[in-house]
């Protein structure tokens, strides 16, 4: 987006010869390209290691409260919609992966505000940092559901 901004400022003055535009759609192709593929790759990487650790795969469902979240960090809900698509999107492409290998998987909601030890609910620190009151258990916010996932392992 800067680089179509500053194409026009030359554009505007003058300056540009047409291989300009031309490197700068290519590097724009290039990057779609790129990140269009990016999610197909890792569902794929996850769904080969679950597949050669022979394990489940659980899949959280926390979209209203992560769309929540990226309200509350200052996004636009136009920006949170667009990184929601993504989310959703990768969510499907790794469903459709795990199903071609024969992966077992399921969807469920792993809490990340409840103490994956004592089932209490957890006290928020500075850092996206959790601690459980009762037994002392301190985490990053991020991990607390992989906890809960090993947990019903």
């Amino acid at each position: 987006m800067r680089l179509e901004k500053l194409l026009g400022r030359l554009e505007r003055l003058g300056l540009d010869d047409g291989n300009l535009q031309r490197e700068a759609k290519r590097t724009k192709s290039k990057m779609y390209r790129y990140l269009r593929g990016y999610p197909q790759w890792l569902a794929n990487k996850i769904a080969r290691k679950a597949l050669k650790h022979r394990s489940k795969v659980v899949i959280d469902r926390a979209l209203e409260e992560s769309w929540r979240e990226l309200l509350e960090e200052g996004l636009t809900k136009r920006e949170a919609k667009i990184q929601m698509v993504g989310v959703r999107r990768f969510i499907k492409i790794l469903e459709t992966q795990l199903k071609w290998y024969g992966v077992p998987y399921e969807f469920r909601r792993l809490p990340s505000r409840l103490c994956p030890e004592c089932e209490v609910g957890m006290e928020e620190l500075p850092g996206r940092r959790m601690k459980c009151p009762s037994c002392g258990l301190e985490e990053d916010r991020d991990k607390i559901p992989i906890l809960w996932a090993l947990k019903l392992t």
